[in-house]
């Protein structure tokens, strides 16, 4: 009897993954990998907290330090966010790079149409950002806007943190619009990406199946380095 199709991709039967998604074991290890000096700036409660299985192994932790570490160690330029919800990743960013200026994109609840099946969370104006504003980030600019119909207005970017709609062509159509405002040397981190954690997770695994498209069409190229314990995924454009 032959499996079907998604399983066998769950498994990693002919993914691009497996021969380019490299784990790196500890932040000390990503650092030297990719060449970082500045020690991120990393704070807050809720990095610690528990709510789902996905959180295991201090999860939030681990993501937030691979951001901060992206973002201390990148420090200026045009920074995108794609996918602001309350605004913690954005606080983040700004921290770790003052001196860069920080574009946030997130869609109203009036602007879903076409948004994708797997999208977290419609949070209202009032509430999208309200992290980021309450501590007062002078390097932040919100957007309100669905990315399918939105054209990126900053560039070259230094980096880009995608975590919006999960589905996979969004992952795709979401990366195309960054690789087109990215340079070499460029930093892109996708969350929810974890290829060990497919068969658990549906979101996890459309990320997944959104880069290994990106890989299949030659829009990618080289590794992505992807710390223990977090769901990260961090790539260098080429």
């Amino acid at each position: 009897m032959s499996l079907p199709s998604r399983v066998l991709r769950r498994l990693g039967f002919g993914s691009y993954l497996p021969r380019n998604v490299f784990p790196v074991h500890g932040l000390p290890a990503l650092m030297h990998a990719m060449g970082w000096n500045e020690q991120p700036l990393v704070a807050g409660e809720q990095l610690d907290a528990y709510q789902h299985t996905s959180d295991l192994n201090f999860r939030r932790r681990r993501d937030a330090e691979a951001i901060a570490a992206a973002a201390r160690n990148t420090a200026c330029g045009h920074m995108l966010e794609i996918g602001t919800a309350d605004g913690h990743t954005t606080l983040l960013l700004a921290r770790n790079a003052p001196e860069a200026s920080i574009t946030t994109v997130n869609l109203l609840p009036e602007q879903a149409r076409g948004a994708g099946h797997l999208v977290t969370d419609l949070p209202p104006r009032e509430r999208i950002g309200q992290v980021w504003r309450a501590a007062g980030c002078a390097n932040v600019r919100q957007v309100f806007a669905n990315t399918a119909w939105w054209c990126c207005d900053v560039s070259p970017l230094s980096l880009a943190f995608i975590d919006g709609c999960h589905d996979a062509d969004f992952v795709v159509h979401d990366t195309e619009l960054v690789l087109a405002a990215s340079a070499p040397g460029t930093i892109i981190i996708w969350h929810d990406f974890a290829p060990c954690l497919r068969a658990q997770f549906d979101w996890v695994d459309e990320v997944c199946t959104g880069i290994d498209r990106l890989y299949r069409r030659s829009k990618l190229h080289g590794p992505i380095f992807h710390p223990d314990d977090s769901l990260v995924g961090i790539y260098r454009v080429p």
